[in-house]
Order: structure tokens, then sequence, then C-alpha cells
């Protein structure tokens, strides 16, 4: 399988993320379902680990790690915040849009940033992004 479907995969995974999340956050405090998403996370990674058993090594290379300490932070960032949007009444129709929106922004920036190419493309796909998650939080 090559690297935009599992993208696409993904991507399914993130929607389904957001309505899940909505549909649960009225009825838990938020830092409670943020560690229970991470340790439903963490069994779910378990399993895949056990499952998959190749030969390849869990890490190699050590600087890695603290990453995803960091990885680890903003997934409950994610979680807690987007929880606490959606218990406060935000609709699915217009989280989802702005997290994305803003995701995409930030990733891309980064990107950047990193070194990968700024095109006029890419700038005017992100550009559509912002202005379609504008439009349907304005429409909300």
């Amino acid at each position: 399988m090559d690297a935009i479907a599992f993208a696409l995969i993904a991507a399914l995974a993130g929607g389904a993320y957001s309505v899940l999340q909505r549909i649960a956050a009225p009825g838990i405090h938020q830092a409670f379902g943020a560690l229970l998403i991470s340790l439903t996370a963490a069994l779910v990674s378990a399993i895949a680990l056990i499952c998959i058993r190749d030969q390849n090594p869990l890490y190699s290379d050590v600087r890695v790690l603290p990453w995803l300490g960091l990885i680890g932070a903003a997934a409950f960032s994610i979680d807690y915040f987007s929880l606490l949007a959606y218990s406060r009444g935000l609709s699915v129709s217009v989280g989802s849009p702005i997290f994305i929106g803003v995701s995409i922004v930030t990733a891309s920036l980064a990107g950047f940033a990193l070194g990968e190419a700024v095109t006029l493309m890419k700038l005017l796909g992100i550009g559509l992004i912002v202005l379609g998650a504008v439009i349907v939080t304005a429409l909300a």
C-alpha cells in the first residue's frame, strides 16, 4: 500500500475521531476522557505490536524518544481541548474544520521551516483550506 492510501485511512480515522469526541464530550470529565483515549490507544498499539512481531527494532535512534514524548503531550492537548470545546456545545461541523484547518496550516508552516519546498500550488491549497474553514465556521 502506498503513502497516500495510509494518509486517507488516517484522515478517515481523524474524521471519526472528531465525531466520536463530540458524542462523548458532554458525559465525561475532559482530563479523564483524554486519559481513557490515551490508555485505549496504548492498548491498541500493544496489540498491533504483538500481532506484527517482525524483526525490526522498536527504534533505531534514541534521539527520537523525547520527540515521541512531545507528541504524547500534543495528543493529550488535542484530546483535552477538543473534549472541552465539544462539551461546551461546539458542533462537529464547526469544530472539525477548525481543528483540521489550523492543523494543516501549522503542519505546512512547520514543513516549510524544516526545508520542504514552498510552491504556489501548496500556498494556494493552504489558503483554500483556511478559506473553507472560515466559511464553514461563519455559516454555523
